[in-house]
């Protein structure tokens, strides 16, 4: 590399290399957009951010199906002190959305019509049903008790379903087992009850009716202008008054406002970077020519990175593109190297001269950057390689323009090849100048030991991914009133495995027996709480058969012939096959336990235990402990711990690419001059624990992301100062500080707007990058 003969290099071979780059991205894009249009998408979930909790993927397949279903659950409620009033605008409500082309399923009624599906369900599978405390009952007491209960109820007239089925249900067994469902129900979290065919509640002199939705795939994609919510609040908007207002809870409300958020912002962060970075060139070239191409090439490069990454995963999410728009910063980079000498020196003749006295330069500026971004791809995590490879196809894409076309434009007059800025002198010596470069490294080693000193219990690094998104004072309000009145807001959830269907349920019966041992059990729900087991359904037939033994006595009593006696046994054998089973449940089930039963996955099944709420997170998952088949999620603080351990990882895939980085260096530079290369990095990381700590701000996830991206760009500019001190003594060799500088600048303008950026992760991104740029230009002044 020290000895590269650039003139061997043909400028159409280079073109080619363009047109062929540029050609394999397109063709690679349409060829997914051919056969797998509908897969290509733009994800605004909050969830895609994070990584996997799981080290086994059929698990985390199983976390996924769950976060998926959970993630596009919404509710709505309607408050007002009148029940009439709240539930007139529920309903209008409710008609309007259900003309909605963006929810699969949206409930509001129910009452009369459900309990009547309940009980021709149960009155079809009473035999099968019975729960625990009856079977306990009549194995302890005898069928005796059981019968004196019925008859108690039948003759008092206190009877929840009707008397016509007597010869079919002597017993009342679908009584028994029809209130066990409603206490499951009740039991499962839900704080409302059935009013007036709404689920409803009052609270603090207001009632809250709810209605209950399915967003489908259409309506939960938040990146989209019109999607399920942007439907709700404008249907809820226009039924609003000063008596009834709405209260929204959900995820697809918290990623609606995110991703609306982080759209603004792209557009606010483009718009802005582009406008001062015009002015800079307009002030700088006063030339429309490096305006245009530069411009130009930043559309390009955006472009190519942007389709090629969706080509790649299939979805881009929206924080890649809101970190890709500071691509417009790295990009220009390359251009304002060439233009500088193509607008300032004249001594280079040609643009195959310009080219051949930046290329080195740019070269080592792009194997630096890329080594960076290569080593984000082994980190286990879709968002920081969609931001990796967004990133090295654009500087890719930047670099390759600048190298291959940009030497085809023409020069302009001599005469006007000319810096006026360049020229410009400090008022100070060679020798005070030479001074403060001396000086450079250890004011800043003293400046961050001094802070790091200081602030030294602010400094570290800890994830807390509830302090990476910040709700409105609106989401906040809804999703606290509604807590209380729903009485349901689970936080961490069991994920159960078993070879089998029915091992699967067997061993959710057992773990709800574990789970109630424990003090102050909140209530819960899952799928074995409304189908059980087979081997449970027989236990229930044992002592179906044991009442039937002696029916003839009890259907005496109520006075029935002995022409009646054999419809109850009759009814009893027609059952014997009929197991209630996940496959074969009926809807009104099957929609209770939607988010509970996940199936097949892998080979194994799967299911989900979710408590109402976490009282003691400890005792929770000291149930799974020695388990293998059996696990305790709680988003917060796993995904908490694992991007500590992501966070680690990246630390050490930085001291890799620093490795790599040196051995890189050392082929080209001395010794010296390849130390105080990899010197920057450290300086950078020192100065960002500094200032971090100064804010009272410890490092996490993505602004460790952020040291290792600025590692990459900002080595470019000791690389740049480096490399021009191996050149003679020429008006090239003065402007190269010049372009340097603009290229510092341009970046600083890209990457600040990112830290001025509302959403956290951008923020914290922005934030450390403007840090390491800063210090990493510094460092290269005292070279």
């Amino acid at each position: 590399m020290k000895h590269i003969n650039l003139t061997l290099i043909k400028q159409k071979h280079l073109l080619i290399s363009w047109i062929s780059f540029h050609a394999v991205i397109l063709l690679a894009f349409i060829g997914i957009w051919l056969f797998a249009g509908d897969s290509l998408s733009i994800s605004a979930d909050l969830f895609n951010l994070l990584p996997k909790t799981f080290e086994e993927e059929s698990v985390n397949k199983a976390d996924e199906l769950l976060t998926a279903g959970t993630n596009k659950n919404i509710f709505i409620l309607v408050t007002n002190e009148d029940f009439a009033e709240a539930k007139q605008v529920a309903s209008d409500v409710y008609t309007k959305l259900q003309e909605s082309v963006y929810f699969d399923s949206l409930t509001l009624y129910t009452g009369d019509d459900t309990v009547s599906q309940a009980t021709d369900f149960i009155l079809s599978n009473k035999w099968n049903l019975l729960d625990d405390e009856t079977i306990n009952m009549v194995r302890q007491e005898g069928t005796a008790s059981l019968s004196e209960a019925a008859l108690s109820r039948i003759f008092g007239g206190f009877t929840m379903i009707s008397l016509d089925h007597l010869e079919e249900d002597p017993y009342l067994l679908s009584e028994i087992e029809l209130n066990a469902y409603l206490d499951k129900i009740q039991q499962s979290g839900v704080g409302l009850t059935a009013v007036d065919s709404v689920l409803a509640q009052q609270y603090e002199d207001q009632w809250y009716i709810m209605l209950r939705g399915v967003l489908n795939q259409k309506g939960a994609a938040m990146a989209s202008k019109k999607n399920g919510i942007t439907e709700i609040y404008d249907v809820c908007a226009a039924c609003e008054s000063e008596e009834t207002h709405f209260i929204f809870s959900g995820t697809p409300y918290h990623s609606h406002e995110s991703s609306s958020s982080a759209s603004r912002e792209i557009l606010v962060i483009s718009i802005v970077s582009l406008s001062l970075m015009l002015v800079i060139l307009l002030l700088v070239f006063k030339s429309p020519v490096p305006i245009i191409c530069s411009l130009s090439a930043i559309a390009l490069s955006s472009l190519t990175a942007f389709l090629g990454t969706l080509a790649i995963f299939r979805s881009v999410h929206v924080i890649a593109l809101v970190f890709g728009t500071s691509l417009i910063g790295s990009c220009i980079d390359y251009s304002l190297h060439y233009f500088v000498h193509w607008a300032g020196n004249p001594e280079l003749k040609s643009g195959l001269e310009i080219r051949n006295f930046v290329f080195k330069g740019l070269l080592m500026a792009i194997v630096s950057s890329g080594v960076s971004f290569l080593v984000l791809l082994f980190a286990p995590f879709a968002l920081l390689k969609q931001i990796a490879v967004f990133c090295l196809l654009g500087l890719l894409s930047s670099f390759l323009t600048t190298i291959s076309v940009y030497p085809f434009i023409n020069l302009p007059a001599t005469e006007k090849r000319d810096f006026p800025l360049e020229r410009i002198k400090l008022p100070v010596s060679a020798k005070g100048i030479t001074a403060v470069k001396k000086a450079i490294p250890l004011v800043l080693l003293v400046f961050s030991a001094v802070f790091i000193g200081l602030f030294y219990r602010q400094t570290g690094v800890k994830n807390n991914i509830s302090s990476l998104y910040k709700m409105s004072d609106r989401l906040l309000a809804d999703e606290t009133e509604a807590a209380k009145v729903i009485q349901y807001s689970p936080t961490g959830w069991f994920i159960l495995r078993a070879g089998t269907e029915q091992e699967l349920i067997e061993k959710e019966e057992v773990f709800s027996e574990r789970y109630k041992t424990l003090d102050d059990v909140p209530g819960y729900i899952c799928t074995s709480l409304f189908i059980p087991s087979i081997k449970k359904q027989q236990q229930s037939r044992e002592i179906s058969q044991l009442l039937l033994d002696n029916v003839e006595e009890h259907l005496s009593i109520l006075g029935f012939d002995e022409d009646s006696f054999d419809i109850s046994r009759k009814s009893f054998a027609d059952s014997e096959s009929h197991f209630l089973t996940v496959s074969n449940c009926p809807e009104l089930i099957g929609n209770v336990i939607q988010n509970c039963w996940l199936g097949e996955i892998n080979g194994a099944y799967y299911s989900v235990f979710i408590p109402s709420r976490i009282t003691n997170e400890s005792e929770l998952r000291a149930l799974v402990e020695g388990s293998d088949d059996i696990f305790f999620v709680n988003k917060s603080t796993d995904i908490s711990r694992d991007l500590d351990k992501l966070s680690f990882l990246i630390l050490i895939l930085f001291a890799c690419s620093l490795v790599i980085i040196f051995i890189l260096t050392k082929s080209v530079y001395s010794w010296k001059e390849s130390l105080k290369i990899i010197s920057v990095p450290v300086f950078v990381i020192l100065m960002i624990f500094a200032i971090f700590g100064m804010l009272s701000t410890k490092l996490e996830f993505f602004s460790i992301t952020g040291v290792v991206l600025v590692f990459g760009l900002g080595l470019d500019y000791i690389l740049y100062m480096t490399e021009n001190t191996h050149k003679e003594e020429s008006v090239g060799n003065r402007l190269e500080p010049f372009a340097i500088m603009l290229s510092f600048v341009t970046s600083l303008i890209s990457f600040g707007s990112l830290a001025l950026s509302s959403f956290q992760p951008v923020h914290l991104i922005g934030l450390s990058i403007c840090i390491g740029l800063s210090t990493a230009y510094i460092c290269s002044l005292s070279k």
